[in-house]
């Protein structure tokens, strides 16, 4: 299971985690989301909270 711990946060926008995976904080409608992005430049989804974004993490890898 991903941990915070397991994410450095770069700025206010973004966080760089294992294996060159990133999730990224957006404005859509008025509201911030949290953009799963891998290494590859994929994006997996968004997710209203960073909790969230890293449970969405730990699906992937999961596979």
């Amino acid at each position: 299971m991903a941990d915070a711990t397991d994410w450095q946060a770069m700025d206010d926008y973004y966080w760089d985690g294992p294996g060159g995976w990133r999730i990224c904080r957006v404005r859509v409608d008025h509201r911030w989301q949290y953009e799963l992005w891998s290494g590859n430049g994929t994006r997996y989804g968004m997710e209203a909270t960073f909790a969230a974004a890293l449970v969405l993490y730990d699906r992937v890898m999961a596979g």
